[in-house]
């Protein structure tokens, strides 16, 4: 008896384990994704890195995520520079104000979080979406991503109803 009474408390507990385990899980939400450019040194720039580095020798990023952070964070601080994620095409056509009026928001981008990411590799395509917290305000932007010379850049970018 004591050994059957053992084995449903064993069971029982095993199973509450499981499923309070996949609620934390579940309820475990991903803040905003931090990206940190790091300058390469001369000396410790490898093959793959050199095809990586830009006229400021800071790291081309390697995902469409991390792209439009660097995007996002080059607006803030080097918004001469932002233009360097942009498709050639996206370059052409550039506003007059900018890389930074691409995002069509009018106020202080006070927030900015990636929401979701999507790629395809054929063609070598992605989808970003973030929020932009303007003036107290959330406003949705899609970024379109394709693959440009082996680097990922920002083709189009969709305002999101």
């Amino acid at each position: 008896m004591k050994k059957k009474f053992l084995l449903y408390f064993l069971v029982i507990l095993i199973v509450g384990l499981i499923a309070l385990m996949t609620l934390v899980a579940c309820s475990y939400e991903r803040g905003p994704m931090k990206i940190t450019l790091t300058p390469l040194t001369p000396s410790a720039t490898s093959d793959a890195q050199k095809g990586a580095v830009v006229n400021d020798q800071m790291a081309y990023p390697t995902t469409p995520e991390a792209l439009v952070q660097a995007f996002m964070l080059s607006l803030q601080a080097n918004p001469d520079l932002s233009s360097r994620y942009l498709s050639k095409t996206l370059r052409l056509a550039l506003p007059v104000g900018g890389p930074a009026e691409l995002l069509s928001v009018s106020g202080v981008i006070e927030g900015v979080a990636i929401q979701s990411g999507a790629a395809s590799l054929e063609p070598p395509e992605a989808l970003v979406d973030v929020g932009l917290q303007v003036n107290g305000t959330i406003n949705q932007r899609r970024f379109h991503l394709v693959k440009e010379d082996d680097r990922w850049s920002i083709e189009q970018i969709e305002i999101m109803q």
